[in-house]
Parts: structure tokens; sequence; C-alpha cells
């Protein structure tokens, strides 16, 4: 009998971050298929060979992932009761705060029981671990019981047979597995299907990292185009964009596939207003929302440069813009610039670092409206996510946006900054129009659900598997007569 695999390989990749983007529908996808019989595998630079992942270990790591610093910080216990003790613990945090980094995190999660929330997010603020994500979810690691983690499993390698599949969600960054997959498909026939979220590093390398990693992605995509059976795709921009650079760089004739993505945080998302959400007091449906990473290509410069002007035109009538998002790679100069505006920061414009499902669901459920000018995009969920809590979307007009919004979002291009004030200005000063187009949503608006994308990408990789072997055996017999 044959197996199904999924390839963990951004979600693993990113496990001290939150997750967004693409290691958000690698593990949404994983989750599907698991149900289903697939075994989860990553690749062993160790070993040299795939070898299988424990879902176990996969749900913990999102544990972590969706825990509140905030609430774990400011949980009440008991603090030492003698002088020794207590030296014991201000030492520990003195050398916690001297090492910094990866090592403090977790010198701090060691003395933080022994804590009063007040030192432990002095504590937390020396550190910066409200700052940087990493940090904070490697605290959240060293802070959990041993009897929280799941335990430890042998790694056994994946034995992979002809027929077998493997499904690849997320980008192959490393030279060595791409070798090892390609070796897979020529020498025992294991069949390959990848989910390609975008090729914007070929497209617009501008907006990546450098060309080391422009190169690295060129390598991952071109060989997928030689080994894989099938693509499946989440709009028909990314459709269109990879069929054209199939027919440019691989001379072959490969089924492209849509399965549209559907959002992650929705009102069923049980919302949390954190002590740092509660410290911005928001106005309730008086707020704009724009969720993304902070990075040049998501436009955040554009975003900023918007409310400064609809400041000088509405004053104290300006709804504040919340911009809620990890900081992505070369962020570094936008968010100088905005920070240091003692006019609009944290006033008119707050910044909600690496929220939780839970931050975001709250955020989205008490917002009048969201924006979302990115300059290029595969899909755009923040686009749905809006959409599913009834919430009117402004965003821009490129790529794949138009069909993230499903045609109920009001896309203006990026460059015509009059229109997106005007938009603005008017959901000020006309009270009915943010209404109606809410009306206009929840009439209109097609949901969708993580379990339908995973049976519709669980079908297509059983399908193409089925296909290709009956082809092989047409081949065989007649070959044989």
């Amino acid at each position: 009998m044959n197996c199904n695999y999924i390839y963990l390989t951004s979600f693993l990749d990113a496990r001290w971050e939150r997750r967004t983007g693409i290691p958000r529908v690698e593990y949404e996808i994983a989750r599907e298929f698991v149900p289903r019989g697939a075994m989860l595998i990553t690749y062993s630079k160790f070993r040299r060979r795939f070898v299988i992942v424990d879902f176990a270990t996969v749900e913990q790591i999102v544990r972590l992932q969706d825990q509140s610093l905030d609430t774990v910080i400011d949980q009440e216990n008991s603090p030492p009761a003698g002088p020794a003790a207590r030296l014991a613990s201000r030492a520990a945090v003195g050398l916690a705060c001297g090492l910094g980094g990866a090592a403090g995190s977790k010198l701090l999660a060691l003395a933080s029981p022994s804590l009063t929330p007040q030192d432990r997010r002095r504590a937390a603020e020396r550190l910066k671990l409200f700052e940087k994500t990493s940090l904070a979810i490697r605290y959240l690691d060293a802070l959990s019981l041993p009897a929280q983690a799941p335990k430890r499993t042998p790694i056994n390698e994946a034995i992979f047979k002809p027929g077998d599949t493997i499904t690849i969600p997320g980008i192959i960054w490393d030279k060595e597995p791409l070798a090892e997959l390609d070796r897979l498909r020529r020498e025992i026939g294991v069949r390959l299907t990848a989910y390609v979220h975008d090729i914007i590093p070929v497209r617009r390398p501008e907006f990546h990292t450098d060309t080391v990693g422009v190169d690295r992605f060129r390598r991952y995509i071109e060989t997928l185009i030689r080994c894989c059976d099938c693509f499946c795709v989440n709009s028909d921009f990314v459709a269109a964009d990879l069929s054209a650079f199939i027919r440019e760089t691989g001379h072959r004739n490969l089924p492209v596939i849509k399965v549209p993505l559907c959002a992650n945080v929705t009102p069923e998302t049980p919302p949390h207003l954190t002590p740092r959400l509660q410290s911005l007091a928001l106005p309730a449906d008086k707020y704009a929302l724009y969720v993304s990473t902070l990075s040049p290509r998501k436009n955040h410069m554009a975003a900023y440069l918007l409310w400064r002007r609809l400041f000088e035109k509405l004053g104290d009538r300006l709804p504040p813009l919340v911009l809620a998002g990890q900081r992505g790679w070369n962020a570094g100069d936008t968010y100088q610039q905005m920070s240091r505006d003692a006019t609009m920061w944290g006033k008119y414009i707050h910044y909600v670092e690496a929220p939780t499902d839970a931050e975001l669901a709250h955020l989205y459920r008490h917002c009048g409206f969201t924006i979302f000018p990115s300059h290029y995009e595969g899909w755009g969920l923040p686009i749905t996510e809006s959409l599913e809590f009834g919430k009117p979307c402004i965003a821009a007009d490129n790529t794949s946006l138009r069909e993230a919004g499903q045609g109920l979002a009001l896309n203006i291009d990026t460059l015509d900054g009059l229109a997106w004030l005007t938009t603005i200005v008017q959901f000020v000063e006309d009270a009915t129009r943010l209404p109606e187009l809410s009306e206009r949503i929840a009439m209109n608006y097609q949901q969708r659900s993580w379990h339908q994308v995973g049976k519709e990408m669980f079908e297509i990789v059983t399908n193409q598997a089925q296909a290709r072997s009956a082809l092989a055996t047409s081949s065989w017999v007649t070959l044989s007569n």
C-alpha cells in the first residue's frame, strides 16, 4: 500500500516565530493530511535522509507560538520568602540580562517562578522579549513544565516505496533535500506534488533578502519543475505566473491546479484582550487595522505617509491605525521613521509586535475597517480574514488581491494616493458608508475552510498518483505485448 507524506520545511524553519504566511499554510495543510493517514517528514542534515516527525511535536510548537507573553509574565505566584532566595533570584536575573539572547531568555525562565510579575516584566523588557519574538518563544519554551512537553520519540528514517507521494507545501532553501527528492523520484519512483505560494523572488527580486536568497529560491523552483508531477497554487495569478515560468525554463507540460486559501483567524477564534492591547485604549469600531509582516514589499511606508496626510486633513477625527505583525527583512528604516514621529506614533499609529491569533481575533473583531497596500502577493490572507469578520478592506489593486477579496474589497492602485485619502475621509465623514460595505460582505462573501483546502489538496495528490500509476501500468502492458 502506498503512503502519503508531508514534507515540513518552512514551518520548522520558523518554529521560534509566530505562524504567518507560508508556515501558517504549511501547518494547516499538514493538520488536514494527518487524519487522512499522511505522515510528516523533514530532512535531517545529520543523517542525510528524510525522517519521520511526530505530530505531537508539531502541536507543541504551535502551543508555544500561540501563547501570550503578556499573560505569562503577569501571572501571580509566590516570590522567594527568605533574603538568600531573593538574592539568588536577583543574581539570576542579572546574569540573564547580562547574557542576553537565547541563553539569557532561558535563564530568565528558570528564575521566573521565584519572581514577582513586576520583576519578570522589567527583566523581560531589558532582554527585549517584547520586541524579539524568537526570544519570547524560547523563554516560553524553557518555562514549560517537562510534563507539558511531548515525550521524546525515536528518530525513524522514512522508508519510501514506488508510488509513495510527497507533498511539499513550503519552500526548500537547501540543496541537499532537493537532491534527495530528485533521487527518490528517479531511483524509487516517488511522486511529488508542490504547493507554490508565489514566485516573487524570481519576478520581483528587489523584494527579497539578497542575491544569495534569490539564487536559492530559483534553485528550489527549477528543481521542482524537473521533479514534480503536479503543482498546486493559491490563485489564478500565481497559476498564470508559474505556468509561464515553467514554459520559460522547464519545457514541460505540468498540471498547475488552483486550490484557493482561506482565513486562518476567524470569528470562531477565541479573542483575547491582552494587557498590551488594553494599553492602546483603541476606540471600538473606529480604528483601522493593517495585519502584515513589516517589510518593504508590504508597503508600510505608504500607510504611514497616508496617515500623516490624513492627520493634516482630519486632525483628532483621524481613526488610529494599528500595524500588527512581526518585523521582517529590511524593516529597520521604515520602523525607525514611523517610531520617531512623536505626533503620530503611539497616538494615531500603534504597532503590535508579532500578535497571537487570539490578539488578532480581538483586533479584527473591534476594528472599523482594514487596509492592505502591499506591492505584490501570491494571495493576501489578511484581506480574506477581514472579510471573515465582515470588515471592509481597502486593498492594493495588483497581483492576486482581487481574488483574495472576492471582489468585495475596495481595490485602489498603490500609486493613487488621492483615492486612498478620499476613501478613508469618506469613511470618517459618512456614517453610512462602512455599514453598507459590511452588509454587502455579509450577503456575498463565500466562506472557505482549511478542511476544504486540505480535502482538495489530498484528492489532487492521490488522483495524480493514481493517474501516473495507471499510465506506468499501461505503458508496461503495451511494451510487453
